[in-house]
Parts: C-alpha cells; structure tokens; sequence
C-alpha cells in the first residue's frame, strides 16, 4: 500500500464503515485471502503478532521491590537512628560518670 493509503488505514474509524467497504479497503473478499495473496502480505507486512515488552532492569526490579512505604520508614527510621547509636552511649557514660 502506498504511504498515504496505509496513514488512512491507520486513522479509518473501523467501526462505523460499511462491511463491502471494508473488504474494498482491505482488498479482499468474504471468502478471505487467496494462500499466494495470504503470503504475500505476510511477507510484505509480517507476522500477526505483538512484540513482548521489554524486560525490567535489574535496577528496576530492586525499585519496585522496595517501594513500600513501610520499606520507606524503615529506612528513614535507619537513617535517624544510625548517627544516634555512637551518640547515645557517649551520653549515658557520661551521665553515669559524672553522678
């Protein structure tokens, strides 16, 4: 099909024609496609199939293990308590040597 023919293909409301008018448009018949016209356009526009999408990266697999949001107040629990750990037995000796 030419350039034009298959960009109004593409933008053809397919529900709202005519059933002779669609077969007109898709050059074939109520009978189907002849095996030589089935090839050649198998040929010419390939298989009927989707491609699978692409897979997640590994760091995309890690972002949507972890995103939870208790998985976030884990971390932010981690990341306020962390720096308290070395603080909080330097103040409890130092309580504890000055009574």
């Amino acid at each position: 099909m030419p350039a034009d023919v298959e960009m109004a293909v593409e933008e053809t409301k397919w529900h709202s024609i005519p059933v002779a008018e669609i077969l007109t448009l898709q050059s074939t018949s109520p009978e189907g496609l002849s095996d030589s016209e089935a090839e050649a356009r198998l040929k010419q526009y390939g298989t009927n199939e989707l491609t699978p999408p692409p897979k997640p990266s590994f760091l995309m697999k890690v972002f949507i293990q972890i995103n939870n949001i208790l998985i976030y107040i884990l971390i932010a629990a981690l990341i306020v308590t962390g720096p308290l750990t070395s603080v909080i037995p330097i103040c409890c000796t130092h309580a504890l040597v000055s009574a």
